[in-house]
This record gives structure tokens, C-alpha cells and sequence, in this order.
């Protein structure tokens, strides 16, 4: 499967720093996400970090991260950012993956918006998939999943694991960004690319949904992009 790849970083001076790339035609089975790396010790023995982890993921998972806490050469690889790759807990003795799941169109993981937004933008997608088949979901991403330089990577894995677009036309959209790492990059599948190129992609970035972004403003950004992205693949 072939993406239109657009990363930008949202700070106070924004700049582009993608490039088109082709992922695998099929898609991926690799399950991810985790910190990439712990300033101090563990994250798992933080009580937000472990609330967040039972809701998506299941009381299980915690069960298995408290056994391994006492596992010398598990806690070893903390701190080594080389040993957390992409979406997977690494040592010697573990290679232990959480897989992410999608919670609807809008799966708003850094809860940047209201229950009530979340809502409006879900019945916006629901209704757009209904009256073309394009699929357009929406992910945000914690802060210590990833970094900055393995944000792409991430939202082209959970675009191909997710398996956004019907398959037979490759026709989703996923927009992934994070306000913690202020990164955003809009993955196109390629029966979008005739419709929406990459440079109106970054049109739509630069005119839609980054200005509002500046302003904090994540909800109205966000609805911005995706009615003009709509518009554009209609």
C-alpha cells in the first residue's frame, strides 16, 4: 500500500518535513505502542500512566507489566532509547507488544477533546463514509508512545494496521497528530492520491487546520481540515 505522507511540526515556526513513501502492500501485523523511553525508572509505576494503559488495553496488560518489574534485565533497558522500538517493549529475555485499537472514527488517546466534540466529529465521518466509502479517521497520540523522529512512523503503522480505507480501493485517511510532541501528518492511501495530492494536503495543513492549532484550538483545526479535505475527495 502506497501513502502520501505530510508530517509537519506545529510549533512556533512550522516546517515540512516529509517526503512521499510506500508502506507494504499489505498490511501490517506488527501490534505497537509504548513509551519510547523513562526519564526516571519506570513509567508503569506512574498511576496516570497505568489508568490509561488498563483502558485501552485491559487490566491484563497491567498484570504483565507488574511481573516484569521485577525482572532485573526487563528494567535494565529503561533509559536506552535504542532498545524501545517501534511499538515494542525490548530486552534480552522480553519482546512484549500492547496492540492499539481503534475506538471509533475519532480515537482520541492525548484527550484533547470534549465527549461532545468527539461526538460531532464521529457523526461527520459516519455520515462521509456513508455517502462516498472513503474512510477518514482521526488518531491522537500520547507523548511518550513515541518521538518526534519516529512520529511518522507510528501513524503510517496504525494506518496500516487499522487497515483505514476500503481495501479494494485503498481510499482512508488517517490524520495523526500529538499536542504533547506537536507533530500532525496526514496519511493518504493511494486511491486518495488522485483526488488529494500531496501539496493540497499541505495546502489544507498550512490554511485549515494549523492556524487554529497555534490558537490551541484543536477541535475547530481539526474540523476545518477534515471539511475541506471532504470537499476535495467527494
Amino acid at each position: 500500500m502506497k501513502h502520501l505522507l505530510i508530517i509537519v511540526f506545529f510549533g512556533i515556526t512550522l516546517s515540512d518535513c516529509s517526503t512521499p513513501q510506500k508502506s507494504d502492500t499489505k498490511h501490517s501485523n506488527n501490534n505497537f505502542v509504548s513509551p519510547t523511553k523513562a526519564e526516571k525508572g519506570s513509567p508503569f509505576k506512574d498511576s496516570i500512566v497505568r489508568k490509561k494503559l488498563a483502558k485501552v488495553y485491559g487490566d491484563s496488560a497491567l498484570i504483565i507489566i507488574d511481573s516484569l518489574q521485577n525482572d532485573s534485565l526487563f528494567l535494565k533497558t529503561f533509559g536506552d532509547i535504542s532498545t524501545w522500538e517501534l511499538g515494542e517493549f525490548v530486552s534480552n529475555a522480553y519482546k512484549i507488544q500492547f496492540p492499539i485499537k481503534p475506538l471509533g472514527w475519532v480515537s482520541d488517546y492525548e484527550n484533547v477533546f470534549t465527549d461532545t466534540q468527539i461526538k460531532e466529529l464521529d457523526s461527520i465521518l459516519t455520515a462521509f463514509e456513508r455517502e462516498t466509502s472513503n474512510e477518514i479517521a482521526v488518531v491522537t497520540i500520547e507523548s511518550y508512545w513515541t518521538t518526534t523522529d519516529k512520529f511518522d512512523s507510528l501513524i503510517l503503522s496504525i494506518h496500516n494496521t487499522w487497515g483505514v480505507g476500503k481495501k479494494e480501493t485503498n481510499n482512508g485517511i488517517l490524520i495523526g497528530f500529538s499536542k504533547g510532541l506537536r507533530c500532525i501528518r496526514i496519511s493518504n492511501g493511494y486511491g486518495i492520491e488522485t483526488k488529494l495530492t500531496d501539496s493540497q494536503t499541505k495546502n489544507i495543513l498550512d490554511e485549515k487546520i494549523l492556524p487554529k492549532f497555534k490558537e490551541d484550538n484543536y477541535f475547530e483545526g481539526l474540523k476545518s481540515g477534515i471539511l475541506a479535505i471532504m470537499n476535495k475527495i467527494r
